[in-house]
């Protein structure tokens, strides 16, 4: 089995590993009628490091899988790139009945939602430590540390 397939496939194992974990933790909320607003802070957490720890192994894996991946020349034009998808995004979100609508229709829409914007925030994160950093080995691992400090600082600010 080649290097690339065995990398590849060690990423969608954990997609799918991810994506069991949070089904199951969508019935569990539905069969005991906890609405998506009545969760706490530390379940929301939870699921945020869950998915943080999914983004540092996919990223990590495809690092491994091409080493010349954060040498692209897109990694210099990112950081516009994504904050103006960021804005796009918000204002899509603030039109109000699509929304609301699918808040209303789907429980999990907001967690989707909130782990959309975690990506950008992370991705966004890697591309200003790809800008500063020398080692580019470290990027991804430099990126997973900062980014799981962020999370725990913002959940005790938000509690």
């Amino acid at each position: 089995m080649s290097k690339k397939l065995k990398y590849s496939i060690g990423q969608m194992i954990t997609l799918l590993v991810v994506i069991f974990i949070f089904f199951m933790i969508d019935r569990y909320f539905t069969e005991h009628g906890i609405a998506t607003g009545a969760t706490s802070i530390y379940t929301i957490a939870g699921l945020l490091y869950t998915y943080l720890a999914w983004l540092y192994i996919t990223l990590f894996l495809q690092f491994k899988k091409s080493p010349n991946w954060l040498e692209h020349a897109i990694w210099n034009k990112m950081p516009i790139l994504l904050f103006i998808i960021a804005l796009i995004s918000f204002a899509g979100i603030m039109i109000g009945p699509i929304f609301e609508w699918l808040a209303e229709t789907w429980n999990g829409f907001l967690y989707v939602l909130l782990m959309y914007f975690f990506t950008l925030f992370f991705l966004f994160l890697m591309t200003m430590i790809h800008k500063i950093s020398t080692n580019k080995d470290q990027i991804v691992h430099i990126t997973f540390a900062i980014a799981a400090m962020v999370l725990l600082f913002g959940m005790f600010m938000l509690h």
